[in-house]
């Protein structure tokens, strides 16, 4: 059974939990029914036809046959009979519109994520309840995101889900072209990867144009009250996480800090439940409160996460703390070697924030083999163009997002105590253009 999805509430505590299946196409049996429905009415007609009784005129009928009498009422059973597979189509397909089903993965379904799982069906894309195959606009512009007029129902998940046809368990995670085509912007000259904290940043900024998402540590931590740096438990981090991909269509990638976890199998169940929520890449750093990991523990931490996602599925970017968090040599070297080092683990990017000078992002982004990502607006205010000239290939903005906004909240409370006047309004999307663009 092929199956479309649909989320009647994104914000859900458990986002995954209201995953419902929407429509269903009729399977091989489609053929027999029709069979039996056709058949049936025409050998009622044979049985009554050979029956002597029905072939003999009958006066008070006007010398009609008994068979020709009944020959409209049998003709009217033929019609019922013929609509009686779309009936039943559409009673399963508004029954199984309000039954919740299980989405949250199973690690026994994580090949799905590959797409190479024998029991899947095709990957489908996820639609609005009761809409047609999801008409949501993907141009660029505030509208991007949106539901096309004529559709009707709950807006999409806009996630890809793979179907099993035994027990009829619905498993979600990243297609391997959502991950694949995340993987290509670093191949290109150069992206610029914003930051959400919550659905509502996710969905601005994806209606802004941009083609992927990605979360922050820091937005998120300063958002629940408490500050950057795992203040936050692995659970909760994870939550805000499933609510951000289940806002969006195009990929995002999750901050996931130092992996939440002292050991390579914890960091290696961090990344696999960040796989199961969706999430086609993440963020793994080489320092916790102590400081620098060993490079070789380093190491294992993130072949552990290669091992719960592998390559193709998930883009792993191994951040380096090195001139972050201080180093007993050269910073340049260490961070070159540990570099390389993460490159064979598996990584498919290296993130070096805190790096200021711009001679050493391009002596870095020479150094090393790979992709290079750096963080902007943090320890430096250089612009995206002039990174990506410097050989960077992906150009993230951390906390910067975050922090601009609640600068913003800040700058509008000491207003209205100081003055009461409403100044920060100015240049403020209205109300009414929210609530349209976030439209259920």
């Amino acid at each position: 059974m092929s199956v479309w999805a649909a989320n009647a509430g994104a914000q859900r505590r458990h986002p995954f939990r209201r995953l419902v299946i929407t429509e269903a196409k009729l399977s091989w049996r489609q053929p027999i029914g029709l069979v039996w429905d056709v058949g049936m009415p025409v050998l009622l007609l044979v049985i009554f036809g050979s029956i002597p009784v029905f072939q003999e005129p009958l006066p008070e009928l006007g010398g009609i046959t008994l068979l020709n009498a009944y020959v409209p009422i049998l003709m009217i059973i033929v019609l019922c009979m013929l609509a009686l597979p779309a009936g039943v189509a559409r009673h399963r397909r508004s029954s199984l519109a309000t039954r919740p089903c299980r989405a949250v993965a199973a690690a026994r379904d994580r090949p799905l994520w590959a797409g190479a799982d024998p029991r899947a069906g095709r990957r489908f894309a996820v639609v609005p309840r009761g809409g047609d195959r999801g008409h949501t606009r993907s141009e660029a512009g505030p509208d991007r995101g949106l539901r096309r007029r004529g559709t009707r129902g709950c807006p999409a998940v806009r996630r890809w889900v793979a179907h099993t046809c035994n027990g009829g368990h619905v498993t979600s995670g990243p297609s391997t072209g959502r991950a694949a085509a995340f993987l290509a912007l670093h191949a290109g000259p150069g992206f610029v990867l914003p930051n959400a904290w919550d659905a509502g940043s996710a969905r601005i900024l994806e209606q802004v144009g941009f083609p992927a998402i990605a979360t922050t540590s820091a937005g998120i931590a300063w958002s629940c009250g408490v500050p950057d740096g795992e203040a936050l438990d692995r659970d909760t981090m994870l939550e805000q996480l499933g609510r951000i991909v289940a806002a969006v269509a195009v990929p995002v990638t999750a901050d996931l800090e130092a992996g939440y976890g002292d050991t390579p199998a914890e960091v290696g169940r961090t990344v696999a439940r960040a796989v199961e929520l969706g999430a086609v890449g993440g963020n793994l750093e080489d320092a916790g409160r102590g400081g620098l990991f060993g490079i070789d523990e380093a190491v294992d931490r993130l072949a552990a996460a290669r091992a719960a996602a592998p390559s193709g599925t998930f883009v792993l970017n191994a951040r380096t703390d090195t001139y972050f968090a201080g180093t007993g040599g050269d910073a340049f070297a260490e961070t070159v070697e540990r570099a390389v080092r993460y490159l064979d683990a598996g990584a498919d990017c290296v993130f070096v924030p805190g790096v200021v000078e711009e001679d050493t992002i391009r002596r870095l982004a020479a150094a090393i083999p790979g992709p290079l990502n750096v963080v902007a607006g943090l320890a430096n205010l250089i612009d995206a163009p002039t990174l990506f000239s410097l050989g960077v290939r992906r150009v993230s903005l951390g906390g910067s997002l975050a922090r601009a906004a609640l600068s913003v909240v800040e700058r509008a409370g000491r207003e209205l105590l100081d003055a009461g006047t409403l100044g920060f309004l100015d240049g403020a999307i209205s109300y009414a253009d929210l609530q349209r663009r976030f439209d259920s």
